[in-house]
Parts: structure tokens; sequence; C-alpha cells
């Protein structure tokens, strides 16, 4: 049997490849109907190749999110916790989930999808016409899966953990993962940014959503919170998402939209730049240190510990996010008309 640490981290890893599975499904639909209603045949085509493409980070989750569950079962390990939280605490209940009705939803979540990318790859002048329903299927999928990674059998506050950290996530992390993958993806087609970036602001209106659906849930519950260290770090990180997030939904979207206007075209300033780049990476990495913090809401450890990792983690993804520019050779600028 896993320790109950690392099984946290097991569930944590779980969650995030179902929230990237999530999100890309969810978005992925959103395009896709939005290829349907635009007029435009240019912003057509971009919307269908934008909802394709999306299988991309969807197949990544799915590798991750299976990949850790497999080690779940395998280990036939349950979640416990002997801290002041008390969620998994029985740990004989939540051990039998692999017996209950989750696996199975598990099993077919995988061979739909492996039969998919399979289809997928044999097929692929089909597969346009049947990805949104694909997404569909997976969507409702995922979204039982990442709300009852326990099962469903004997609902107990364990289970109510889960369900209001668990479909959040598709809200938060994994659409903030998704519109770094829309960003990449479209460095180099002036005429994609036009088409999308304007809709980043929805894309972060539900951003917003999610983070909004975990203060709710906190406050409903927060005679039942204890102060830890690990609290107050929730706490100082959730400020830092908001502040990023009030920046770049602020004048940095502002920016970035304008950048790619028809009116005119002109290059991001270099401070913008740097600014973009820190914001999406503050992003990431705060979702998911807020989403490890809530799964081991007692890891023994200071606050000043607990900052000072958080720090080297934000400076170790900035370093390997420059590292990925410097190897696409892409800068971040709008001045490309491809």
């Amino acid at each position: 049997m896993l320790p109950s640490e690392l099984t946290a981290l097991v569930v944590f890893f779980e969650q995030l490849g179902l929230a990237l599975c999530g999100a890309a499904c969810l978005w992925g639909i959103f395009f896709s109907v939005n290829a349907e209603t635009t007029k435009e045949e240019g912003k057509k085509k971009i919307f269908n190749e934008i909802s394709n493409k999306l299988f991309i980070p969807f197949t990544l989750g799915f590798v991750i999110s299976t990949l850790v569950w497999l080690i779940r079962i395998f280990s036939r390990s349950g979640f416990a916790s002997r801290h002041t939280f008390n969620l998994f605490s029985n740990l004989s209940q939540m051990s039998q989930y692999v017996e209950r009705s989750v696996p199975v939803l598990w099993l077919v979540f995988i061979f739909f999808s492996l039969a998919f990318i399979i289809f997928s790859s044999f097929w692929k002048k089909k597969f346009p016409h049947l990805v949104r329903t694909f997404y569909l299927v997976s969507f409702i999928l995922v979204f039982i899966l990442i709300s009852f990674p326990t099962g469903v059998a004997n609902f107990t506050n364990d289970h109510l953990f889960f369900i209001k950290h668990g479909f959040p996530l598709i809200f938060t992390i994994g659409t903030v993962m998704i519109v770094d993958f829309l960003f990449f993806f479209t460095r180099s087609s002036l005429r994609a940014k036009r088409a999308i970036f304007p809709y980043f602001t929805t894309l972060n209106k539900f951003i917003w959503i999610g983070l909004g659906i975990h203060f709710f849930t906190d406050w409903v519950n927060a005679a039942q919170i204890a102060l830890t260290p690990v609290f107050y770090f929730v706490q100082i990180v959730t400020a830092v998402i908001i502040i990023n997030g009030m920046l770049f939904t602020g004048p940095l979207t502002e920016v970035i939209i304008s950048g790619v206007s028809e009116r005119r075209v002109k290059p991001l300033e270099k401070k913008w730049g740097i600014i973009s780049g820190i914001s999406g990476v503050i992003s990431f990495s705060s979702w998911t240190s807020l989403t490890l913090a809530t799964l081991l809401p007692n890891v023994p450890l200071s606050l000043s510990y607990l900052l000072a990792i958080y720090v080297i983690k934000l400076v170790v993804i900035y370093v390997a996010f420059l590292f990925i520019e410097w190897m696409t050779d892409i800068p971040l600028s709008f001045v490309n008309t491809n």
C-alpha cells in the first residue's frame, strides 16, 4: 500500500490528467459549435482546426490519468489521512473503490478513448465529423471520474470533498493549460490569432467561475478548516492567482487582442512578451500548487518552506518555458502574417 502522502501525489496527477481531458473536450465542443455558427469561411476553417487539434492535449491528459489510475489499481491503495481535515479517514471503505462502479467507468473511458485514437489514426478523413460526439461523451465520463475518484457507494464527506474540488479543476487548471496550448498553437499564424484571441476572455471567465466554486465551497465549510501552514499557503497562492488573473484579463488581454487586430498589426513589445510568459507560468504553477496543497492539507512543512518550494517551482517552469521557446525558435511576437 502506498503511503498516504505518495498516494496524494498520485491522485494529484490523476486529477491533473482528467482536468486536461475535460477542458480539451469542453473547448473542443465550444470551437466546433462556433465553426458551425460563423459565416466567415476563414474562421470556420480555423475553429474546426482548433477543435481537432485539441485532441492533442486530450490525448496527453488521457495518457497521464490512465497510467496514474493503473498505478492506483495495482497498488490497491486507499487514501488515508490521520490529520485534522479528516479526509479519506475510512481507509477500508476507500480502498474498496476498485471493486465498485468507478473502475467500470474507467474501463469504458479507456477503451472508448483508445478506440477513437486508433480509429482516427486509420480513418483521418472521418475524424472531424466524429470528434464533437467523442468530446461530448468523453466530457461526461471525465466529469464523473474527476468528481468521484473514490467511488459513489456509501456516500460520505470524503466523496463530497472530491466533488467540490474535482470538476472545478476542468474550469481552472484544465482551462489554463488549454489557454497555454492555444497560445503555442497559434504563435505562427496571424489569422489564427485573430480568430482565437478574442475568445480568451471567455476562457478566463470560466477560470474565474472555477475559482468562485472553490471559494464558495471553502466558505461553506470554513468551520472545519484547520489553520495550518498549508492553509495560509493556499491563501497566498490564491491571492497570486487573483492578481495574475486581473492582469491577464485586463491590460494584457487588451494588448494581445489589439496586437493582432485587422486595423493594425504590431509586434508585441518586449516587456509585454516577458509579462505574457511570466503570467502563463504563474498561472500554471499556482493552480498545480493549489490543487496539490488541497490534497495535502497537513504536510509537515512550515510556511516559509512551502513558499520557497513554490518560488523554486516558478523559476524552474519559467526556465523550461524559455527553453521550449528557444528550441522552437518562435518568439512571442505577433508580426508573423502567415
